[in-house]
């Protein structure tokens, strides 16, 4: 019997955070699936040098928003497409979204303003929404816990005036 892969264990530890970050840069559907892959194999090819500095989880997050950032990039030199499967899903994700007209109105436009964000910001605002402290999120991403609370104050800034005034 082999050992159990630490890698693996470590992504199903944290399981529903990883899906909610690849959810942010990569979508639901095949998108997600071969972001999860990608993640997995970068995972485990890294987890031998993890020197225990931070906690498992704070490196692991940085180790899944590199991994989703590079593959983020690769997608921006290729030209985008849209299979008409995941064009009819988002039209019935949409039409189902809940029963009252000004709750999925207000959901609809904080969605619409958060994917204006640039993915780290995304990624950023995300994370904080997830319960991060500014500590963990700046280990995540090289940054003083000071710079990652003016950028998440910028970013909140920047939302309440996309919702007060969406055209501006």
């Amino acid at each position: 019997m082999s050992a159990p892969d630490p890698a693996l264990a470590l992504l199903e530890e944290h399981r529903s955070l990883v899906f909610h970050l690849i959810g942010l840069h990569a979508g639901n559907g095949w998108e997600a699936d071969d972001a999860y892959q990608e993640i997995y194999l970068q995972v485990r090819r890294a987890y031998p040098s993890f020197r225990g500095d931070s906690k498992p989880s704070t490196w692991l997050y940085r180790v899944v928003l590199n991994t989703l950032l590079q593959m983020h990039r690769s997608a921006q030199r290729r030209p985008v497409t849209q299979s008409w499967e995941d064009a009819g899903a988002g039209a019935a994700a949409e039409a189902a979204s809940g029963p009252d007209e000004t709750s999925r109105d207000a959901a609809q436009r904080l969605s619409a303003a958060l994917a204006r964000l640039p993915v780290v910001e995304q990624t950023l605002i995300g994370l904080h929404l997830e319960g991060f402290d500014y500590e963990e999120i700046g280990q995540m991403f090289g940054l003083e816990a000071g710079t990652v609370g003016v950028r998440l104050h910028r970013i909140k800034k920047k939302l309440q005036q996309w919702l007060i005034s969406p055209h501006g």
